[in-house]
């Protein structure tokens, strides 16, 4: 009976880890003024990027335009700067 409530015990903690991670469009470069997104591909993470980058760009007082969107392999990216 031990192993069956050690393995459940196992089992919730993974899930809880799952549901804990973070989905959607992440940053891979951040320079300021420019920063760079990866996301999946459809248009509602194209417009979380979106923003993202508005937020991003607002700490620096400034507004995120799209200078590029582009694919390297199945992998998407956008990259915004801030104006």
């Amino acid at each position: 009976m031990y192993g069956g409530t050690k393995a459940i015990c196992i089992l919730l903690a993974v899930m809880a880890v799952a549901a804990c991670t973070q989905s959607g469009p992440s940053v891979v470069k951040s320079t300021t003024p420019t920063v760079t997104y990866q996301y999946d591909g459809t248009e509602q993470e194209f417009i979380e990027t979106s923003h993202q980058a508005d937020a991003y760009c607002e700490d620096y007082g400034r507004e995120a335009r799209l200078e590029e969107t582009y694919r390297n392999g199945s992998d998407h990216f956008a990259a915004y700067a801030c104006q």
